[in-house]
């Protein structure tokens, strides 16, 4: 039962309010304005409407301002620039039409930035600020502004953008440690000054338009201990410090790495399809037609041998089960921050990504909260990708095929604890042809 809210209680006046999952409605009384002593404010996970107003910026003591998933509208206003004392901005999924980005002019003098899922987390000097602006509809490209901000040991840009988007015309942000510019549309070559950041230990540069070679200067990153580059149309030959096993680097030491989904060419001395942590699969051209090439690093995975099998079924996260006269593959492997594993040339997955603050969390889920989940086994269990997850058929005949996916929560508990608090969304593509977005 949705309720809105109308009457403020003047108690607030130096205090936080916390309006979380309260299933509240319509926009936000005007009076919310004149709690100019306000310290916190968050509003998450409700459904209200209307733009978010302008006198955001009399509340020039806020130090928490949370607006995730309240189905609020944009633009952010202006006047956002005001909250000088804020330590965490977190504004996400806002509807409407295509918007500017907000203006923190006179928030730039920080030591961290985190553009995450849109989002952006600053940190101060002092204060920490974490700022997070995600999954908006953000029309301009990354702000040159950003490019002076020395300090920084911390840089986020994720789906944010919609124009082309460069690297930062100079890399000199020597404290930089971790820097994700993941789905940004960002286009051209990686510059090869890349190599100046040498205290980086995160590198996710996934699902853009990079194109050109993968620089050698990557490789004296010592540090460095994730690197994602999946699904750009980066080409040439693969690094030898990337594709051979006996490289002192991120092969031997096993750091994940995933070049998968570009347009390198051969010839390769690739003899396996998963080199240590490193996800290679599809990451040839699909021009690419040596003998000498896996085939599993070509486009589309060709089946290496007959097209014999007319069916698959997978219990994702599970044992091997049959159910309803029908024989379910385990799927039990916990590897999942770049992998590619394939199972009796018959099917196989790909997955890519670390789950951001918990980089120990499993990739396989069961129901560990015992919920009464009826149905068959496989409703039990499911892998989980922060990132990317696929799922192959594998020489199959050709045809017509019916695909089903059977999805049940057990992540969320059923009770009014912490726990039970979340929306499940899923975004599923079959043969790169997407079928929208579906929010549970």
């Amino acid at each position: 039962m949705y309720q809105s809210v109308q009457v403020l209680p003047r108690f607030l006046l130096s205090l936080c309010l916390v309006w979380e999952n309260d299933q509240l409605e319509g926009p936000l009384p005007a009076n919310l304005g004149n709690l100019r002593s306000l310290r916190g404010l968050r509003l998450d996970g409700n459904t209200f409407s209307g733009n978010i107003p302008n006198f955001i910026g009399s509340w020039t003591k806020l130090v928490r301002l949370d607006m995730q998933g309240s189905f609020m509208e944009g633009p952010i206003p202006s006047t956002i620039s005001l909250l000088t004392k804020l330590t965490d901005l977190r504004i996400t999924d806002l509807k409407g039409s295509p918007m500017d980005f907000p203006n923190l002019h006179n928030l730039m003098e920080m030591d961290k930035l985190r553009v995450e899922y849109g989002l952006i987390r600053i940190y101060r000097t002092v204060c920490d600020m974490r700022s997070l602006l995600s999954a908006n509809n953000f029309t301009d490209t990354i702000p040159e502004t950003f490019g002076i901000m020395k300090n920084l040991t911390d840089v986020r840009w994720e789906h944010v953008f919609r124009e082309d988007t460069r690297f930062y015309r100079e890399l000199d942000q020597t404290k930089l440690e971790k820097l994700y510019m993941q789905g940004t549309s960002m286009e051209g070559p990686i510059p090869s000054t890349i190599s100046l950041l040498t205290n980086l230990t995160e590198l996710d540069l996934s699902f853009n338009r990079l194109r050109g070679q993968i620089p050698d200067t990557i490789d004296s990153l010592a540090d460095l201990e994730y690197l994602f580059l999946t699904n750009n149309s980066l080409s040439g030959t693969i690094p030898s410090w990337i594709s051979d096993s006996n490289q002192k680097l991120l092969v031997f030491l096993e750091i994940p790495v995933d070049v998968s989904y570009n347009n390198f060419t051969g010839p390769s001395s690739l003899t396996v399809c998963q080199q240590r942590a490193v996800n290679l699969v599809s990451s040839f051209s699909s021009s690419e037609s040596s003998d000498s090439v896996l085939w599993c690093l070509k486009k589309d995975l060709p089946c290496p041998g007959d097209a014999k099998h007319h069916s698959l079924f997978i219990n994702c996260g599970g044992d091997k089960i049959t159910t309803e006269g029908n024989e379910y593959q385990r799927d039990l492997d916990g590897s999942g921050a770049s992998h590619f594993s394939y199972y009796s040339e018959q099917w196989g997955y790909s997955s890519t990504g670390i789950f951001t603050g918990n980089e120990a969390a499993a990739y396989v889920a069961t129901n560990t909260f015992s919920l009464n989940i009826t149905g068959p086994e496989y409703f039990q269990s499911a892998r989980t990708s922060p990132l990317s997850l696929k799922y192959y058929g594998l020489c199959m005949r050709e045809g017509s095929y019916r695909v089903q996916l059977h999805f049940a929560e057990i992540m969320f508990s059923d009770d009014e604890t912490y726990s039970s608090l979340g929306r499940r969304i899923f975004d599923v593509s079959i043969q790169a042809r997407g079928y929208g977005v579906d929010r549970f």
